[in-house]
């Protein structure tokens, strides 16, 4: 899993945007050098400074210059750390955005990732990009749509893809919603989703509908509960589009 960038937030959300290669100075990196990751550092007062990221905590990141000097900056003077990526991360993080799969939260978070069940009042989803990584569990409650796939519709007339996150996933009403790939839609309560099919207590009785046909799920906004952030937290941009907040930060070994 790769990440674009972080965007801390003091007082406001910014937009996290992949970060560009900068020139090389020539310079060789050592073998414990060439593991770092190469960043952009964004700090309060305008400035830009390349280098490799050695280390990323809640409070404080450190970077290593070319030229070998190393400098820390505590995360309250930090507005952005752009992570320098591949030429495909940026394809994908371009397209990864609108296109489904994709979980879409009560905080306007979104996710890459295909809805695949519910299970014990959270929503599991499987990565779309990163095949390798876990399964994710989401709390139901966060959720407010999941986007499975493209309708008849919207795969004739692929002009409308730059939208498609909200037109194919409209709010509910007071009820949960399924949208089918034909355009047909079925409200009610969702009782049961597995990989192979969904079931909805209809106002006419229950429905099972098959997982495939389904396109999108809107959850009833009157279930939706999302907590309250805190002031200080960070937008994570991921290669593949997925946009996420967090509260708190770290840099693993090896990643």
């Amino acid at each position: 899993m790769r990440a674009f960038a972080f965007a801390l937030l003091l007082g406001a959300v910014l937009r996290a945007e992949p970060a560009m290669p900068a020139e090389s100075s020539g310079r060789s990196q050592p073998k414990s050098e060439s593991r770092r990751c190469p960043v952009v550092v964004h700090d309060v007062s305008g400035k830009k400074h390349n280098g490799w990221l050695l280390t990323f905590t809640d409070e404080a990141l450190e970077l290593l210059a070319d030229s070998g000097s190393s400098r820390q900056w505590p995360l309250r003077e930090v507005l952005q750390l752009q992570f320098v990526t591949r030429r495909g991360d940026r394809r994908l993080a371009r397209t990864g955005t609108t296109e489904p799969p994709l979980v879409l939260l009560a905080n306007g978070d979104r996710i890459r990732a295909r809805a695949i069940a519910i299970r014990d009042e959270r929503l599991v989803a499987r990565w779309a990009a990163y095949r390798d990584s876990p399964l994710l569990t989401i709390p139901l409650e966060t959720v407010r749509a999941c986007l499975l796939r493209r309708s008849i519709l919207s795969q004739r007339r692929p002009s409308v893809g730059a939208g498609f996150a909200e037109v194919a996933v409209p709010r509910a009403d007071n009820a949960d919603l399924i949208v089918l790939v034909n355009g047909d839609r079925m409200e009610g309560e969702l009782s049961q989703w597995t990989e192979e099919e969904l079931q909805i207590e209809t106002a006419v009785g229950p429905a099972t509908v098959a997982a495939s046909r389904v396109v999108a799920v809107a959850m009833n906004p009157e279930w939706i509960s999302f907590p309250d952030e805190p002031a200080r937290r960070a937008i994570l941009q991921l290669s593949d589009g997925s946009r996420v907040t967090v509260h708190k930060v770290t840099l693993a070994d090896g990643d």
